[in-house]
């Protein structure tokens, strides 16, 4: 192993560091919540619900992807600039892993709504049970009917709750099912459109350059059909198509003989 190789592999190892130490860090908040939950859950005399583990998937997928591109040849955690003896994360490799990132904090934010609807529900009970005349009631409920309403949920609520958690198990189903064939265009053109905040260059310019890095890597992952479609996404959605067009046409001819040609009307 050259001494680029070994630079090239502890870059890469410090990056999957990093990764880590996000996912865990929203494991934690989403362990703390499931903790809340169950515990809320045996207050009202009910039995512990499973919630899928969504850094378990999003980890597992982040895997999946890393080995797609090493089976290809290329990289997701890291490029090398021989010109400039540069290393760095590939543009692509990283819009992948700030779009599951932030697939897994809306998972996250599924979960946290479960967790203060039940909350409130149960802080509810028991502004209920401190009240001695429906302690009274509650009790002979109990004697007759075997059942202490005070400290249940309503179907109603039950239903909420439910709706919530399948909120939930579908947010952490779009991580399991996420795929290049299916999300890399969308992520492609989002990272396009709203990378512009994080520089002074000129948010024409960002588009165009998001575009050079990205495009041989989709070609070596096989997704050379799919450029057409990026681009006009990114010019449809982008606010000055005018000037965008332009900008393709002086600068990248190549990429400007991709939009179609109902776009060229502005």
């Amino acid at each position: 192993m050259t001494k680029d190789q070994d630079r090239i592999k502890e870059y890469e190892k410090n990056y999957i560091k990093q990764i880590n130490t996000i996912l865990e860090k929203i494991r934690f908040e989403i362990n703390k919540k499931e903790s809340i939950i169950q515990s809320n859950l045996k207050g009202f005399n009910m039995g512990r619900v499973r919630f899928p583990n969504a850094c378990i998937v999003t980890g597992n997928k982040i895997n999946e992807l890393i080995n797609i591109f090493n089976k290809k040849g290329i990289s997701m955690l890291s490029r090398y600039d021989e010109d400039i003896d540069l290393i760095y994360v590939p543009m692509l490799g990283e819009a992948l892993m700030e779009d599951l990132i932030y697939k897994l904090l809306i998972a996250s934010e599924k979960l946290k709504k479960y967790e203060k609807t039940l909350d409130t529900f149960a802080d509810e009970a028991l502004d209920v049970v401190s009240n001695p005349l429906l302690r009274i009631i509650g009790f002979i409920n109990y004697m007759y009917t075997d059942e202490n309403k005070l400290l249940s949920l309503t179907d109603e609520e039950i239903n909420l709750l439910n709706s919530y958690r399948k909120d939930y198990s579908d947010a952490v189903n779009e991580i399991f099912s996420y795929s290049l064939e299916k999300n890399i265009n969308e992520v492609i053109v989002r990272k396009a459109l709203y990378s512009n905040g994080l520089t002074s260059q000129s948010p024409v310019y960002i588009i165009t350059y998001i575009l050079e890095l990205v495009i041989p890597d989709l070609v070596k992952l096989g997704f050379e059909e799919n450029i057409p479609d990026i681009i006009n996404n990114i010019v449809d959605n982008y606010e000055n198509k005018k000037q965008l067009i332009n900008h393709l046409k002086e600068s990248y001819p190549q990429l400007h003989s991709m939009i179609r040609k109902h776009t060229n009307n502005f």
